[in-house]
């Protein structure tokens, strides 16, 4: 009874161990993906948003959220993990706003791929690109209004609120659904490694 329980404790804690270390890395991750970019005016393209998905779908909602804040007060703290530096001066940064959605980007690619691993397998793939695009909407809608906001209130920028919605998050979308494609692909292949049982 003893070395059952023994071991079932070893059994979790193992677990937790590599549960943290798994939001380690993909904490680690989106900032490799910070320096993965194309600039463009306003708000560069990277490949971060990929790493915030698939913390979520990968970890679970709750765990990929925790990467995220991770990776945010990394950044907050000093470190140069976001695409142009560090600091708790970032804030006034323009594109700051959309650092700050990615735990609610992880956290609904987190819930809504879950649900569909449990469905049936007919269109999964499908549902996954439209799950995975959704989850960065509200993250490209959030970033567009912080961007508009502190375009007026710390660049006194004469930007207007559809200028900031077309350069920070309509002329994305077709990128971001091609984010999506690349992250269900990767998801359901990489799910297959770390959750084989579901």
């Amino acid at each position: 009874m003893m070395e059952h329980l023994h071991h079932n404790g070893y059994v979790v804690v193992q677990k937790r161990i590599q549960k943290l270390s798994l939001i380690a890395f993909f904490a680690a991750a989106t900032a490799v993906g910070a320096y993965i970019k194309i600039p463009i005016p306003y708000v560069p393209l990277t490949m971060q948003t990929v790493f915030v998905l698939l913390s979520g779908s990968l970890l679970g909602t709750k765990a990929g959220m925790v990467s995220q804040v991770v990776y945010l007060l990394v950044g907050l703290s000093g470190f140069p993990v976001f695409t142009q530096g560090g600091g708790p001066g970032y804030v006034t940064q323009p594109t700051f706003g959309y650092l700050l959605a990615f735990p609610l980007a992880a956290g609904l690619a987190g819930m809504w791929t879950q649900n569909i691993f449990r469905m049936s397998q007919r269109l999964k793939f499908v549902k996954m690109v439209a799950a995975h695009f959704a989850s960065l909407v509200p993250t490209m809608i959030l970033g567009a209004i912080y961007l508009y906001l502190s375009m007026h209130l710390w660049l006194k920028s004469a930007i207007t609120l559809r200028q900031a919605l077309w350069s920070g998050c309509v002329i994305f979308l077709p990128a971001d659904l091609l984010k999506a494609v690349l992250t269900s692909y990767l998801t359901i292949r990489l799910n297959t490694v770390m959750h084989p049982m579901r």
